[in-house]
């Protein structure tokens, strides 16, 4: 399995989890070097962003679905054998939700600018 196939796993488990929970998914975003390394998940509302981010089962099982299928493992493979050995690396996935009430009020709608 690639990561980008990997990656796209993620998005739909995230998509499921969210929507498992009642919560509507607008869009996900993958973003990251070499490979995905945040998860963006856009949703709605202030009060659903921050049910979710509050939601330790959610947290929980994300985690463990990206190890069980070895992304994490594979990403940070295939990242340390692009990088110069000297490099001092730091690994490390991120998931985090994201309202578009929050988007709309602080960036003017703007995602790109909300991301950066």
């Amino acid at each position: 399995m690639d990561l980008k196939q990997l990656s796209l796993d993620i998005q739909a488990h995230l998509k499921t989890e969210v929507e498992a929970l009642g919560v509507e998914v607008i869009h996900i975003s993958a973003i990251g070097y070499l490979f995905d390394s945040a998860f963006w998940v856009a949703v709605p509302t202030d009060a659903e962003r921050d049910r979710l981010l509050d939601e330790a089962g959610l947290k929980a099982r994300v985690q463990a679905y990206i190890r069980d299928i070895g992304y994490a493992g594979l990403a940070r493979q295939q990242h340390e054998a692009a990088l110069n050995p000297k490099s001092h690396y730091l690994f490390d996935i991120g998931v985090t939700y994201e309202s578009q009430e929050t988007v709309d009020r602080v960036w003017g709608g703007n995602w790109y600018h909300a991301m950066k």
